[in-house]
This record gives structure tokens, sequence and C-alpha cells, in this order.
């Protein structure tokens, strides 16, 4: 029996094959000016064992139809279109961790999205050695390919539902500053790594404000730095940091070596913070003989903020908490010369 306009069709390819059977669709009719004449552009579907397994194809594809461009569209290919909807629409922060985990998806990224089944998604992620906050990240660079699949009808189930994966153990508690510590970083303040950690303790930044921060963001004569929106946690976090006067000749050191970022090292390497974390944060624990991790500063800061008494408003507006009691129109008038007042009252 024929099948109608415009469905497809089934035909069997000649010589000794595997799959003999190939199962093809119409994509476009184009005129032909030479000849007088339109000509169907066929795009394959598939090619299987038996003629039944053909139609069957046929059948599947009519009644859940895609765009016969994208038939053989790569998992790869698919998240390249999405990236720079996802640079735009994130922050810095959680775009750099998707860049980061679709590396982990490699082993898929040439395989076409039709092909893939939940056993070659999940191999992706027992494979990563890393955090499950990796293989949560992996697991959403999956959802997102599969979200676009799934509006483009290329596929009509998306496999990355079924992954899984064990959720680590909730993190340590975090390890305060000790004075002793604060004094051996002051006595080593040359190396870069303990003045960005001392940075850290007098401003309370979270370390990827410091290290996706401009040079431009430091206003030396003002004594602020500034956290615009792109680079912060959430919109609430977006804030101007006052500078500790004990600080201000670390900052300087930083932005006279003339990068277009703040956190860089003496060379003018931008400081990357997946080698810091690897390298630089245990020789600074072992020149210490302490176990931290760089979001301890931020708790230091606060703590110790608290014990000096700077104004609880103020401590807030440094560190990017929205208030609880007070209302934003408040909230933004504060004043640079309070914060300078305030942050000075820190003392290590």
């Amino acid at each position: 029996m024929k099948n109608p306009n415009g469905y497809g069709s089934v035909y069997k390819l000649s010589g000794n094959r595997r799959k003999p059977y190939a199962a093809r669709v119409t994509v476009k009719t184009e005129y032909d000016e030479k000849n007088d004449n339109y000509i169907l552009k066929r795009k394959i579907i598939g090619y299987y064992k038996t003629q039944a397994e053909a139609i069957k194809a046929l059948a599947l594809y009519n009644d859940n139809p895609c765009d016969p461009e994208q038939l053989d569209i790569t998992f790869g290919e698919i998240w390249k279109k999405l990236e720079p909807e996802l640079e735009e629409k994130l922050s810095a922060k959680r775009f750099g961790c998707y860049k980061a985990a679709y590396n982990y998806c490699h082993p898929i990224a040439d395989r076409k999205i039709k092909d893939l089944r939940k056993p070659h998604l999940q191999k992706c992620i027992d494979d990563c050695d890393k955090k499950s906050s990796t293989k949560a990240n992996i697991r959403g660079v999956m959802k997102r390919v599969y979200s676009y699949a799934m509006e483009n009808d290329i596929v009509n189930k998306d496999y990355s539902e079924y992954i899984s994966f064990d959720v680590d153990a909730v993190e340590r508690v975090r390890v305060l500053y000790t004075n002793k510590e604060i004094e051996l970083l002051w006595k080593n303040s040359d190396d870069w790594s303990c003045a960005m950690t001392l940075i850290l303790l007098y401003t309370g930044m979270r370390i990827n404000e410091f290290l996706s921060n401009k040079s431009e963001n430091i206003d030396l004569e003002k004594k602020i730095i500034i956290l615009p929106r792109e680079i912060v946690k959430n919109k609430s976090s977006e804030r101007i940091v006052p500078i500790h006067e004990k600080i201000l000749p670390l900052l300087k050191r930083f932005k006279d070596i003339g990068s277009e970022w703040i956190a860089v090292k003496p060379n003018g390497t931008h400081i990357n913070y997946q080698n810091y974390m690897d390298r630089d944060n245990p020789k600074l624990n072992e020149y210490l003989g302490a176990e931290h991790t760089p979001h301890d500063t931020r708790h230091t800061f606060i703590s110790s903020a608290r014990e000096c008494g700077m104004d609880n408003l103020v401590i807030q507006r440094i560190v990017g908490h929205t208030p609880q009691t007070i209302t934003e129109e408040v909230y933004t008038h504060l004043k640079i010369q309070e914060l300078l007042e305030e942050i000075n009252k820190l003392k290590y």
C-alpha cells in the first residue's frame, strides 16, 4: 500500500549489509530551473535489519516528527547552540560551573542525541571523581540539552531524568581564623596568597567575588570596592565594600600590577579558583598549621565584626545579606563614610 504524500518511504539498499533497509523522509522541495521541474530533497532517518523495523521507525517519526535537518544533531552541537544564551542569562559563576561540567560529557559529545540512552549519561556521572555538586552540574547540563531536544521534537524522552548519584555528606562546620594565624599572614603578606587571604578577612567578600572582579572596580582614593551584579551570588549581593585602612597597601599592590583583574599573581597571571584550591590553599594551610577553606574568611569577618561592636546593618550591607527588619530605602542610603568608620572598628 502506498504511503500518504509527505509520509516518507522505506527501501532496500543493494549489497550485503547488516542493516539493508533505510527509512527516509522528505526535507523540502526545490525547483530545478535546468529541468523545469521540482526535486524532492530527502534525508535518511535510520538504517534497519528488517523492513518491519524500518516501517515502524518511519511510523514513530510521523507520530513525533522533528526538523529533519536536526535528526543527526549531537549532544555537543546542542550544547554549543545553548552556550551564548546561557552566558547571557546566568551569573558568571554559574555559567563557569556549567562549562566545567560539560567537560565531563566529552564521551557523549559527538553522539547523536537521538541515539543516547540512560546508561550513556549515567557513565559520565559515574566516571566523575568530583563532589556531588559537580555531578549535579553535569546533570544540569544534560537537562538543558534534553530540554532543547524535547522542545524541538528531536527526542521524545528525557533520559537525564533518570540520572542518579550519591549526595555528599553535609560540609564541616566552618573554622574561624585565630589571631595567631592572622599574625602569621601579616608576617608573610608579601606572598600573594597571604595578601589575598587578608583582603578576604578584612572585607568579608566571597572568594569568587574577589577572583572575578576587575581592577576598575577598586577605587583606592574613595577606599571602596564595587561588586557589580554580574559577579555576585544574587541581586541582593550587589554592593560597595569599604576598604579597611590596613589592607589599602595590599590592594594597591594587586592593582599596580596593571592587569584587567584584581586577583593576579606578581607575573600578571589571573588567579584561577580551581588551581588555587588544588595547589595554593593546601600550601597556605600547611604554613598556618590549619585546615581552612576560603569561605572561613567570610565567617571570621562576620564573627569578628559583631564582637568589635560593628553596626549590624553595616555588617549586612558589607557582606551582601538582605536585612530583615528595615526597608530597602533605608538600607541603600548608608553613606560610604559610615561604612568606612564602621569597617575600621575591625581589629585582628
